[in-house]
């Protein structure tokens, strides 16, 4: 039985880029852990990435494979993963991106120095075309930590390692919604649970061309719309929670050509937080003429 799981979930990936993931869990300083992963692919996409044998190629017994037997989406491997899980605490890692050698031992000293539940860290990210890196250190501001992240989500779906039971109380990952999947589940469990941070970077995040949803301002305002309808009664008492997110929303459709409906999103936003209010008319000149305004 391993204290803790890894959920790697993959799609579409080379079997060289997800070795690299998987090696730098089985390199980790804490041992005592196990490595699911989790293949989203098509069945007959499986023979052509290898997938399987490249798994059985690395000789470790902590290593698990699951395929689904069709493509269900990234939330869904991820549940996947999380329902085969032995670990006493669980956490992730997207197949492109690797943990530092200290992440798990360092995030589980943090959970039982503290009696929290849940863990954050800082990242590095590395923008493979430009060669650019830069470093995100966690923080939260005063109050609801769940309504502070709306907007400014700066913890990352390979970012926390989270108890099992905030799982089982709090559930787990929306299969319904096309993005901001992990922020959703991160302000349910904060609304039970506190986190404690380690204020160290222990992950990094690989940026690279290709489908990624952070590039699809589609799936992004139908995941973000997703997020404020659940959380509504939240928002009302988080005006400034509910304004960032209505500008996340404008500038989405901003991008997908419907002006009209993004400059209505963002005047909505400094009604509901009027300090808002010359973001809001910068955001809709500058990204009104960005994006031609029209609509």
């Amino acid at each position: 039985m391993a204290k803790i799981s890894v959920v790697i979930t993959t799609y579409k990936r080379q079997s060289d880029i997800l070795i690299r993931a998987v090696k730098s869990v089985l390199s980790q300083t804490f041992k005592d852990l196990e490595v699911i992963v989790v293949d989203d692919n098509h069945p007959q996409d499986q023979p052509g990435y290898g997938i399987q044998t490249a798994l059985e190629g690395l000789g470790d017994e902590r290593v698990r494979y699951i395929a689904h037997e069709e493509n269900m989406g990234a939330p869904a491997a991820r549940n996947t993963g999380i329902k085969n899980a032995v670990g006493e605490y669980i956490c992730f890692l997207d197949d492109d991106d690797e943990y530092y050698p200290e992440k798990l031992e360092c995030q589980l000293e943090s959970l039982e120095e503290t009696g929290l539940k849940m863990s954050v860290c800082g990242y590095d990210i590395h923008d493979e075309e430009s060669g650019r890196k830069r470093r995100v250190m966690p923080r939260f501001g005063r109050g609801d930590k769940g309504a502070w992240l709306c907007g400014r989500n700066y913890i990352a779906t390979p970012n926390p390692l989270i108890a099992r039971e905030c799982f089982i109380n709090c559930g787990s990952f929306d299969t319904q919604m096309r993005s901001a999947q992990d922020l959703e589940l991160w302000i349910r469990i904060l609304a039970k649970y506190d986190a404690a941070t380690v204020e160290k970077a222990l992950y990094v995040q690989h940026l690279h061309p290709g489908e990624r949803i952070s590039a699809n301002p589609a799936k992004q305002l139908e995941g973000v719309l997703r997020l404020m309808e659940k959380n509504e009664a939240m928002l009302k008492n988080h005006p400034g929670a509910r304004a960032r997110l209505r500008m996340i929303v404008a500038k989405r459709y901003f991008q997908l050509g419907e002006g009209a409906k993004a400059r209505r999103m963002a005047l909505s936003a400094a009604a509901w937080y009027p300090p808002y209010l010359f973001r809001a008319l910068a955001l809709i000149f500058f990204w009104g003429k960005k994006y031609g305004g029209k609509g």
